[in-house]
């Protein structure tokens, strides 16, 4: 872990460039800094709310165990998760789940499994997909945010940073997912390339769920983000799907809590490259 938290406090220290998305990695900072997201290429459509006409309508259903509401809790600006909050179980992930060159990295045991039978299916279709970031504690969000907020300023630090107690990181449930062909590191060219629209296809098959969608920066407060996915469950993740709505007002839905202000209307369906 000292090893990762090293590389990610040297990150800010030696990179030129302006970092892409709201969760700056907590390891090594190759390519995290690769240009705006703005037109960049879409993924594939299963990473897309889906349109009106198809969205399926989502009943508030409380969670009944402690475990399912850690799985669907709503964590944005609204809602921090706090200084104490640390997620139960965690376990190292394997070497060769993670991207070259980072120290260990940990994800609660549910999500860690699923992770894990996803690359498995992806390495099965040709595809190496690998984690850059995943678990960060209080701390190391502190850390990582005040680096950001330091460079570039507090209001452009905090659309593409959680502050400390904010992040979804801090549930153990969420990765940041990467391939070769980017470095190994973080941009929104990750959308276009074959691991990128193998996961937006495939990723809620095994519980995952895209955070911060194209276009949806007024919803979810933060820019897009197409390697950060969220494990909610398989069931929940296919739910979510169909729901055509975002991650965050899909949880507060499901889980009972107050959605962040939402848009009138589900996203719309866009194609590859627009």
């Amino acid at each position: 872990m000292r090893q990762a938290h090293a590389a990610l406090l040297l990150v800010f220290v030696s990179f030129a460039g302006l970092p892409v998305g709201c969760d700056v990695p907590s390891g090594a900072g190759r390519g995290i800094a690769d240009g705006g997201h703005a037109g960049a290429p879409t993924a594939a459509d299963g990473a897309r709310p889906v349109t009106s006409s198809t969205a399926a309508p989502v009943a508030p259903v409380s969670p009944r165990t402690v475990e399912e509401r850690a799985l669907l809790r709503v964590v944005s600006k609204q809602a921090p998760l706090g200084a104490a909050y640390v997620p139960a179980e965690l376990v190292g992930l394997p070497e060769p789940a993670v991207s070259p060159g980072l120290g260990t990295l940990q994800l609660t045991r549910p999500a860690s499994e699923a992770l894990l039978a996803m690359q498995v299916a992806a390495r099965a279709a040709g595809l190496d997909v690998r984690v850059q970031s995943a678990y960060r504690s209080f701390e190391v969000q502190q850390q990582v945010h005040g680096a950001l907020a330091a460079r570039l300023g507090e209001p452009e630090a905090s659309r593409r940073s959680a502050p400390p107690g904010y992040s979804e990181h801090q549930l153990g449930t969420v990765v940041d997912l990467t391939t070769a062909s980017v470095g190994w590191g973080l941009n929104a060219r990750f959308a276009a390339t074959a691991e990128g629209l193998w996961l937006a296809a495939n990723a809620p098959t095994f519980g995952f769920a895209l955070s911060y969608p194209e276009g949806a920066e007024a919803v979810t407060g933060y820019v897009y983000e197409p390697w950060h996915l969220r494990f909610i469950g398989s069931s929940r993740a296919a739910e979510w799907q169909r729901s055509g709505v975002t991650l965050v007002e899909y949880l507060g839905r499901v889980g009972g809590a107050s959605p962040e202000p939402s848009l009138s209307a589900p996203l719309p369906r866009r194609g590859r490259g627009e």
